[in-house]
């Protein structure tokens, strides 16, 4: 598995703490991949440790990721971000804090290499992308704003998919290399939401006029709980069925997020929608919602 950390050989890191004042600190982590061919993705990812599984900004210290074409990233807590390899060869990772008013970072900067096909140790690979739950519970709007790059929010286009994403999954224990499925015992959210005016299944996109939610021709996708809300989630039950269910986009919940095991030959030019423009279509959603249920 090429998903590795600081100490692997598939890239080097140079790390310097020095002191800035009497009080103020700051860590640089200079890393350069040394393995990274055509159509490799970089991940990046903001895991809290165990004792730390909150999102609250709580005085922390500040970290962010800078790549040497002036894009930079800021570390947030379930921040999921992928990049092309090739062109992130180099980064840094800086790490500011003052002792007296903050905490050191809770998070722990996860950086992988996944392998096309096969993806990583806790990283399944399906129909050409990988997939990976969130590490924390968050709102539609903040999952939206926390993933980045080829990241997104998985969708599926039929029941049949996701059956046959379920199955994949779980076979993952039985078939070398052995490795652990994902847990979904527990309601991950998607990037599907429901229009209940017209009854069909709605995915975000960005156009010319900004963000919109696209109507989908999605076949034999059922879901229960309607009347909760637009925001679709899944989970699997004990016998391995898939449950599809939506519900309100405000409440905390994990997230199932994708990404193509290979990266674009061509830069996507969508971009991503920002969290507080989806929440702003979602509120609409909801409205109809509220509606629907008012009317007699």
């Amino acid at each position: 598995m090429s998903s590795t950390t600081v100490t692997s050989c598939l890239y080097h890191a140079f790390l310097a703490c020095p002191l800035q004042s009497q009080f103020q600190i700051k860590c640089i982590w200079d890393i350069r991949l040394t393995t990274a061919k055509v159509g490799m993705q970089l991940v990046i990812a903001a895991v809290p440790s165990k004792k730390h599984r909150s999102t609250a900004a709580d005085r922390k210290a500040k970290m962010s990721v800078d790549f040497l074409n002036n894009d930079s990233v800021s570390v947030t807590t379930g921040m999921f971000q992928v990049r092309p390899a090739t062109e992130h060869r180099r980064f840094t990772v800086d790490l500011n804090w003052d002792p007296r008013m903050q905490k050191p970072s809770s998070d722990n900067l996860r950086i992988l290499l996944p392998i096309p096909k096969q993806c990583g140790q806790d990283m399944p690979w399906f129909n050409g992308s990988c997939y990976a739950v969130s590490a924390v519970r968050q709102s539609m709007a903040d999952a939206t704003d926390s993933v980045g790059g080829d990241a997104q929010l998985a969708s599926f286009s039929r029941m049949a998919e996701i059956s046959e994403f379920i199955a994949a999954n779980t076979a993952r224990l039985n078939e070398f290399p052995y490795r652990r499925p994902l847990s979904l015992r527990q309601p991950v959210r998607l990037g599907m939401f429901l229009n209940a005016s017209a009854a069909t299944v709605l995915t975000v996109v960005r156009s010319d006029s900004g963000c919109v939610l696209k109507s989908e021709k999605l076949a034999n996708i059922s879901a229960t709980g309607r009347e909760k809300g637009p925001c679709l989630s899944l989970r699997v039950t004990e016998s391995d069925r898939a449950v599809v269910e939506f519900g309100d986009c405000g409440s905390p919940m994990l997230s199932l997020l994708s990404f193509p095991d290979t990266a674009r030959s061509v830069p996507s030019s969508a971009a991503h929608c920002s969290g507080s423009e989806l929440a702003t279509l979602l509120d609409r959603l909801q409205s109809r919602f509220a509606d629907a249920e008012s009317s007699p």
